[in-house]
């Protein structure tokens, strides 16, 4: 009887993490599905390369039409938020949106050397491209984004999901001009193929959602053993 009642007591505490564990996810509101994809979409739109303002540690690169020993595929703005060029030396990076450093890099290079230059720049890597991953992932934190970075990649440079992801309903937040954005996005359909990945953006943040079921499952596999015990002896 008392082997009974210890088996009924180990059931009811597995029982009572369903119902106190609950589940947290994407409140109702936020866009899934193809009307979350065109927000994300529409917002990548809106960051515009154009607007962005050159950062120390920032990596550019310099093309100067047909003048490849004036051209760089890739210089470092140093810590004085300067870059070195090819004839022109150090000249003011930091601050300086891309518009404004290739009207710079023109003006220096005119008359000088080049009767019309035809200069661009380009950004290759940002000292701020970072992206956030927390909620049930193994290592949740902030991580140096590459260019191209998806959400399954993002995913996996956090160790993954835990045993209680909710991989049905991951977060995606991204901010353009100021203004939050959010989609939620269903992770499992792109594991398996059924979904495609998302592209995501500098600074965008990541949020993985807890299943109570879920953390059920987990709690009743890891009470299984004490249960098994109970049951072989309660007859």
């Amino acid at each position: 009887m008392r082997i009974r009642n210890q088996l009924i007591a180990a059931l009811m505490c597995v029982t009572a993490l369903q119902g106190c564990a609950g589940s947290y996810r994407a409140a109702p509101t936020v866009a899934r599905g193809a009307a979350g994809r065109e927000i994300m979409d529409n917002a990548a739109r809106q960051i515009d390369a154009q607007s962005y303002r050159i950062n120390v540690d920032d990596t550019l690169s310099v093309n100067v039409f047909l003048e490849p020993d004036l051209s760089v595929p890739a210089v470092k703005v140093d810590r004085s938020g300067d870059i070195a060029l090819p004839a022109i030396g150090s000249i003011k990076a930091e601050g300086r949106t891309i518009p404004e450093m290739t009207s710079a890099i023109s003006t220096a290079l005119k008359g000088r050397y080049l009767r019309d230059p035809r200069v661009s720049v380009g950004i290759v890597s940002s000292s701020r491209d970072k992206v956030v991953v927390t909620g049930q992932v193994t290592t949740p934190g902030v991580y140096d984004m590459r260019k191209g970075m998806t959400l399954l990649e993002a995913l996996a440079v956090a160790a993954g999901e835990t045993d209680v992801s909710r991989l049905e309903d991951v977060v995606v937040y991204r901010t353009v001009n100021g203004e939050r954005m959010a989609a939620a996005f269903n992770v499992a359909a792109m594991m398996s193929g059924t979904e495609p990945d998302l592209a995501l953006e500098s600074n965008d943040m990541v949020v993985v959602g807890y299943s109570g079921n879920r953390a059920f499952w987990k709690a009743f596999r890891e009470s299984a053993g004490i249960m098994a015990l109970f049951i072989r002896f309660a007859y």
